[in-house]
């Protein structure tokens, strides 16, 4: 029976050394990777969030780019408001003039603001049939450029050959070419 008590004590203290030596060593380690594995995922995550989050504001980014261009190619080019309302003038006497509409006078008004940015004002009066002037409005509305209609007055006189007397006022967005030194 002593040796049994003494093959038991020894197999326990085998047991007790593996335990110790081998057993718990590997134990801990096994906790310190699935750890390590937690937070590596945990990480992954976070930085798969974050990277979701880059491409929406990427894409966010590359569609405001886009409006930009297309607003940007609307701007009339020029040095000055002046210039800018030239334009627009010239482009809009050959239009009434391919159309016969008559143009009684026109008239370059005080710029004006819209945010932080000049307005080119300009008023044109002219005389046309309601056909006419319906096809006035419709080139101003498909002109790809930034004017708008801000105003407009019109009169309707029977005794002239149902002639309207229409002023109307346009303005002319202007942005400031930024020059660098």
């Amino acid at each position: 029976m002593r040796q049994w008590l003494l093959g038991g004590i020894l197999i326990m203290m085998a047991l007790l050394i593996w335990w110790v030596y081998d057993y718990e060593p590997q134990l801990d380690q096994l906790t310190f990777s699935r750890d390590a594995v937690r937070q590596a995922q945990e990480r992954q995550e976070m930085l798969h969030n974050r990277l979701q989050r880059f491409s929406a504001d990427d894409k966010k980014q590359q569609s405001q780019n886009k409006q930009l261009e297309a607003l940007s190619s609307r701007i009339i080019p020029g040095k000055s408001i002046e210039e800018v309302n030239a334009q627009i003038q010239t482009e809009l006497q050959k239009f009434l003039d391919d159309h016969d509409i008559s143009l009684s006078s026109y008239q370059a008004m005080a710029p004006g603001k819209w945010r932080d940015y000049k307005l080119g004002k300009m008023q044109f009066r002219l005389n046309a049939t309601t056909r006419k002037f319906s096809q006035v409005l419709d080139y101003l509305e498909k002109l790809d450029t930034a004017v708008c209609v801000t105003g407009m007055n019109i009169r309707y006189q029977k005794r002239k050959s149902g002639l309207l007397n229409v002023t109307l006022e346009l303005s002319t967005l202007f942005l400031e070419e930024e020059q660098s030194s």
